[in-house]
């Protein structure tokens, strides 16, 4: 089994959509129009995709200011342990997550190798490890089998129609399809995944026939580590996506993921303006200024008048540090879940989980979300290339602890024997989803020529989520400034059957 895919606690989502509103035009095609302002307030995958699929399409038509506090590319980042870049943030990719591997080629990226015979898993419950993967595949199949029978095969017809069905997100956005709302976004992939919004994962797993050991452990230990979340919090739609990325050749970026962000708005053509916006007002002829400080938190010149603005960052609840003139944003804004990325180059206490140096699994994904890690496991870091040395033993492996608060001292030394070197890095991954607690309804546009890209993470969030919003978005925009017609409010055609293509 890949380190990568055992590994993969962020990027492996997907998801949505439904057609309100249809260009007749193609999506790179626009009706001639005045000349277009745009501001865009963030700089991760969202707001960049936002920029790219808004310049493809109107081209000189549109002037692009966007801004950003810190590094390009949000929660996309790396973090450095003994000289090397690990991936801290948004880690793996989806085999079919399109306009990623779209912008790798394009951009003359490639994808990093993954490490062959690195990366065995064991799943650990508090306890004891209750699976453990062998060094050979046909003994790991035939535990599998043993312990969760064929709620496996189950899983496996599950996550292909949930597949089949998302693919339409991108036959639907190049015909033009634009949506102001998650729910039209998730009803136009399907209407099966509407009611899957309102009940929990576990509901909906032993409503389909799933036994309690597979629930409790294989689907528990997967949202654990992907969302530090329970099957008794996540609704089901969400939870499915979490089980997806159970799957074989996840990839990432080789040199980090970041550099796709970092692309996406070089061919933008937008300017990056270094500032934290605080404040959007409108005007009296209903256009928006910005309000915004340096990095030096001086006060930036707010005579610049936009035709639009696209906030592309999360609405965080209870921490809004931003305003808009006219707009509540809190009726927008959702609790999101803190992640805590723990790097050690050291050696792990293997007998923690009763093994030993020479037995002990590569990563540990843990299904008791009580504990206080959600997993632990060897990583390599972001340059590395097939044929490389990984070290097998020894403190010179790294390793990555997921957790929702920072480890105690005490902590790390339950998990290490010995620490070399650690770097933490902390940060909001992702919503909380109960069902309670959620916004009643997310929507890409909160006024008019005001939108916003991340209200697609509370349908679920990743690197190709943000991708797909912020080409929502663009979509959008071009349709309320740029003249594109729309017709039709139903499902359509084109919705009606899965792409055979992706």
């Amino acid at each position: 089994m890949k380190l990568r895919r055992v590994l993969g606690c962020y990027g492996v989502l997907f998801c949505l959509c439904q057609t309100s509103a249809k260009f007749s035009q193609s999506a790179n095609e626009i009706p001639q129009a005045e000349r277009r302002k745009i501001a865009i307030v963030g700089g991760g995958i969202g707001g960049t995709s936002c920029a790219y699929w808004l310049q493809k399409a109107a081209g000189d038509s549109i002037d692009i200011d966007l801004f950003n506090y810190g590094k390009i590319g949000g929660r996309i980042a790396t973090a450095n342990v003994n000289g090397k870049r690990y991936e801290a943030g948004a880690s793996i990719l989806h085999p079919e997550n399109k306009y990623m591997a779209q912008w790798t080629e394009e951009f003359g990226l490639h994808k990093q190798d993954s490490p062959d015979g690195v990366g065995r898993m064991g799943i650990w419950n508090g306890h004891e490890l209750v699976f453990e993967e062998s060094d050979w595949r046909w003994v790991t199949f035939f535990r599998m089998m043993r312990r969760y029978g064929f709620d496996l095969l189950k899983l496996k017809f599950h996550i292909t129609d949930m597949l089949a069905k998302f693919s339409r997100i991108y036959r639907l956005q190049e015909q033009g399809n634009a949506f102001d709302s998650t729910v039209e976004l998730i009803t136009a992939m399907s209407e099966d995944f509407t009611p899957q919004l309102n009940v929990t994962l576990r509901h909906f797993l032993k409503e389909k026939g799933y036994h309690d050991v597979f629930i409790n452990e294989l689907a528990s230990a997967a949202e654990n580590c992907n969302y530090g979340q329970s099957s008794d919090e996540l609704n089901a739609f969400v939870g499915s996506v979490g089980l997806a990325g159970a799957v074989p050749d996840l990839w990432a970026v080789h040199g980090g993921n970041f550099q796709i962000p970092q692309k996406l708005v070089e061919h933008s053509k937008a300017k990056v303006i270094s500032a934290k916006v605080n404040h959007v007002a409108k005007t009296a002829d209903g256009k928006y200024t910005i309000r915004a400080t340096d990095e030096n938190d001086n006060e930036m010149d707010a005579s610049t008048e936009y035709d639009a603005v696209v906030l592309a960052l999360p609405l965080v609840r209870d921490s809004l540090s931003l305003s808009v003139e006219g707009v509540d944003l809190n009726k927008h804004a959702g609790p999101y879940q803190q992640l805590i990325s723990t790097f050690v180059r050291g050696s792990p206490r293997a007998e923690a989980w009763h093994k030993t140096a020479e037995t002990m699994p590569d990563a540990i994904l843990v299904s008791d979300t009580k504990l206080f890690y959600k997993s632990l496991g060897q990583w390599v870091d972001v340059d590395w290339s097939k044929g490389e040395p990984i070290p097998t033993t020894g403190t010179d492996r790294v390793w990555k602890v997921f957790s929702v608060e920072p480890l105690t001292n005490a902590q790390l030394k339950a998990l290490f024997e010995v620490i070399e070197e650690k770097n933490e890095v902390r940060w909001l991954a992702y919503p909380r989803y109960p069902l309670h607690d959620v916004p009643k309804q997310p929507t890409f546009t909160l006024s008019h020529g005001l939108y916003h890209v991340n209200a697609i993470e509370w349908a679920a969030s990743a690197m190709e989520m943000s991708a797909i919003g912020g080409r929502n978005v663009a979509l959008l925009v071009l349709r309320d400034f740029f003249g594109a017609k729309t017709t039709g409010g139903d499902h359509g055609a084109s919705a009606a059957k899965p792409a055979t293509e992706l």
